[in-house]
């Protein structure tokens, strides 16, 4: 009536090795499409220069040659020629993904000609999937935080509030 042992173990084989084969195709999928988000979020980079004199003005420049857009990045400078070390944070709303540098002169003293590694850089950025990553001198660059809350800003770049709702507002929340 059920039929003989050998094809109930048969089937029971078969069903067992189709489910662990679709687990691993999804396990990898996943791996895939995390190492793709890393290997975009290493394509935006931030570092500090000195401009030439006169003047000399320390510059945090900003360059994201992803193919998507990074949001919030967040710089923070330490000057480690004064005790303890002064602290200086500064940001950008965005970086477009275009791999042309930002600029942004910082309200620091230009370095003297001993002093080259004066001041040390790190930074932190929301990518499009809401993933907050950091690069640090020593650590490169770590995930930090999986669902990122995103800070909108006003016309005037002025902070107003944090966003983790990613729907459009036209959509319904039913």
């Amino acid at each position: 009536m059920w039929g003989d042992v050998a094809t109930w173990v048969g089937s029971i084989g078969a069903t067992g090795a189709l489910i662990v084969a679709i687990v691993l195709l999804v396990r990898d999928r996943a791996q895939d499409r995390m190492l793709e988000e890393r290997r975009q979020a290493s394509q935006v980079s931030a570092w500090l220069e000195i401009a030439p004199p006169p003047g000399g003005a320390v510059l945090l420049v900003a360059r994201n040659a992803s193919l998507s857009q990074v949001n919030d990045l967040k710089g923070v400078i330490e000057d480690f020629a004064v005790e303890p070390p002064a602290r200086l944070e500064t940001w950008i709303p965005g970086v477009p993904p275009t791999g042309a540098p930002i600029y942004i002169e910082l309200p620091v003293e230009s370095p003297k000609e001993k002093q080259r590694y004066r001041y040390e850089l790190t930074y932190e950025f929301t990518d499009l999937n809401m993933r907050r990553w950091r690069h640090a001198r020593g650590t490169g660059l770590v995930l930090i935080a999986q669902d990122a809350a995103r800070v909108d800003y006003d016309v005037t770049g002025i902070p107003i509030g944090l966003v983790r709702d990613r729907r459009k507002p036209d959509e319904s929340t039913s």
